[in-house]
């Protein structure tokens, strides 16, 4: 029996921005981009993070963004709850987002069929994951998602 892959991909808050931020539908874009079963994995720590962003109170593009990407994630986990997984908070030990969402893709990826990316714009991330033997997506040329090997 042939096992379809199963491609997780964990995203992060500033990976969740780039649709209000650059007019990218990065989940069309997943969707098509990526073979086999997909899962989209969601920390709470990350959904924290941008409630805490799209509460401040001075009406910035940078908090109507986040806000926007929260109802975007919103309508997309409604129209496709397949897709979705969240998280239940693990992070018993407090980790910094960053760490822990790469010590989510290592474990993730120890799983037999599995394939993790990590989905960040942010350098640092990406950087610590490279190092760390772990694929990422990113934003390229402010269009394109770009999937690491």
């Amino acid at each position: 029996m042939h096992m379809t892959m199963m491609n997780n991909v964990i995203l992060d808050a500033n990976f969740l921005l780039i649709p209000s931020q650059y007019q990218v539908d990065i989940y069309h874009q997943l969707r098509m981009r990526l073979t086999g079963t997909l899962k989209l994995l969601i920390v709470p720590e990350v959904i924290e993070e941008l409630n805490i962003k799209s509460a401040a109170t001075a009406s910035t593009k940078f908090t109507r963004d986040v806000k926007m990407a929260l109802e975007l994630l919103s309508n997309q986990q409604k129209q496709f709850p397949h897709l979705f997984e969240e998280l239940p908070d693990k992070n018993s030990q407090n980790l910094p987002v960053d760490d822990y969402l790469i010590e989510l893709a290592e474990k993730t990826q120890q799983i037999k069929n599995h394939e993790v990316y990590i989905a960040t714009n942010d350098k640092e991330l990406r950087k610590k994951a490279t190092i760390k033997g772990l694929r990422t997506i990113y934003l390229r040329q402010k269009k394109i998602l770009e999937i690491s090997l």
